[in-house]
C-alpha cells in the first residue's frame, strides 16, 4: 500500500494482543524474522489497544503484514499494513510525557531527561489531565530514542510514555476582562503592535477569563510570546496552547476576583471565584490553606473593574 506521496508504508497496525503485552515484548517479537517475518524496528507505539510497529524498511512491513498466525502471549494478532493520514508537522524539541505521578518531581524528571538527551530542559507545561506534561528542550532531540529509553527504564517504578507534539498555531490569552469584546481581541492580535498576523479564529471563554487565538501562520507565535500585551488597560498572560494538554495547568500562579462592598474598598472584599478554594484575609492576603499561616502570600496590586478587584496568589496545581 502506498502513501499519498508514492512511498510504501513501513508501519503495521496490530490488534488482538493481551493488555499485559509490553511494548518491549512487541518490539522483540517483530524483530524476530523467523517468528514474525520482521526485522529492525524503529518504533513501537500502543494507543487504545492498537499497536503501531514501524520498521526501518517498508519491505519488512509488507512481509509481516502478508503473514498470518502471528501469536504473542497466547493471543492471535491481527496485523495489517498501516496507511496513516497525512501527518501534521511536529516539534523536534518538544515531547508529551504521560504517566507522571506525585512521586516523580519536576527536578527528578528534569535531571533524568537532561542526562539521557544531553539537552537542557527549558520548560514544563502541565495538562488538564493529571500526569501529562509537555517538555521543551533547548535543542532538537532524538524522540524515538527517548521513547525506547522510557520503555526500558522506570522512574519511581513508573514506565512513562512519550509522544510527539504537533506544531501549534494557537495561543491561550489569560486575564481578559468581561468587557473585552471579541473584535477588540481579534484586531489587537492581528495588529503589528502585538507581533501577530492573520488570525484564523478566536474562541472566547469570557466567563473563565481567557480565550484561544488560532493564527493562520504558526511562525508568528514565537514573536507574540516574546512581547508583553495589554488590552483594555489589563496586562494579559500569553502561553502556547497544545491540544494534547487541554486547558493548561500551572504550578505557580492563579487568579481570582474579589467583589468589593464599596468602590475601592478591597479590605472588605469577599471572595467571588477561585479554582482552588482560596481564602481571602482582610489584611490583604490570600491562602490556599487557611490552617497554615506560612501559605499566606502578599496580594499583588491589580485593577478595579465594575466593582471587582483582581488579585493574584501563589498556589500549587491551579488551573489558569
Amino acid at each position: 500500500m502506498q502513501l499519498g506521496d508514492g512511498r510504501i508504508s513501513n508501519t503495521v497496525e496490530v490488534k488482538g494482543f493481551s493488555k499485559n503485552t509490553s511494548q518491549e515484548l512487541m518490539e522483540i517479537y517483530f524483530e524476530n524474522s523467523r517468528r514474525s517475518g520482521g526485522g529492525d524496528v524503529e518504533e513501537v507505539t500502543i494507543r487504545d489497544e492498537v499497536a503501531y510497529v514501524t520498521f526501518m524498511e517498508a519491505e519488512v512491513a509488507q512481509r509481516v503484514a502478508s503473514r498470518s498466525n502471528h501469536q504473542v502471549d497466547g493471543h492471535t494478532l491481527t496485523v495489517t499494513l498501516f496507511h496513516p493520514l497525512p501527518q501534521k508537522p511536529c516539534y523536534q524539541n518538544r515531547v508529551l510525557i504521560q504517566g507522571l505521578n506525585n512521586a516523580i518531581t519536576e527536578e527528578l524528571l528534569r535531571n533524568f531527561l537532561e542526562r539521557k538527551t544531553k539537552a537542557q530542559v527549558t520548560e514544563f507545561l502541565y495538562g488538564e489531565e493529571d500526569g501529562n506534561v509537555v517538555v521543551t528542550f533547548s535543542d532538537n532531540i532524538d524522540i524515538a530514542q527517548l521513547g525506547k529509553i522510557f520503555q526500558e527504564i522506570s522512574i519511581q517504578g513508573v514506565f512513562l510514555k512519550v509522544e510527539r507534539v504537533e506544531i501549534s498555531n494557537c495561543i491561550v490569552v489569560q486575564n481578559i476582562i468581561p468587557s473585552s469584546s471579541h473584535d477588540a481581541i481579534l484586531y489587537y492580535f492581528e495588529n503589528k503592535r502585538s507581533g501577530g498576523g492573520d488570525v484564523e479564529r478566536v474562541e472566547m471563554k469570557t466567563e473563565e477569563r481567557y480565550c484561544l487565538i488560532y493564527y493562520e501562520d504558526p511562525s508568528v507565535i514565537d514573536r507574540v510570546l516574546g512581547q508583553s500585551h495589554n488590552v483594555d488597560g489589563v496586562d494579559l498572560e500569553i502561553h502556547l496552547h497544545h491540544e494534547c494538554l487541554g486547558r493548561r495547568s500551572s504550578r505557580n500562579k492563579s487568579e481570582l476576583y474579589l467583589r468589593m462592598s464599596s468602590p475601592g474598598n478591597k479590605d472588605n472584599a469577599t471572595l467571588e471565584h477561585t479554582d482552588n478554594q482560596a481564602k481571602y484575609k482582610t489584611s490583604g492576603s490570600v491562602s490556599s490553606n487557611p490552617e497554615n499561616e506560612s501559605d499566606f502570600v502578599d496580594v499583588k496590586e491589580g485593577q478595579e473593574h465594575d466593582g471587582k478587584f483582581l488579585i493574584q496568589y501563589l498556589c500549587l496545581d491551579d488551573l489558569i
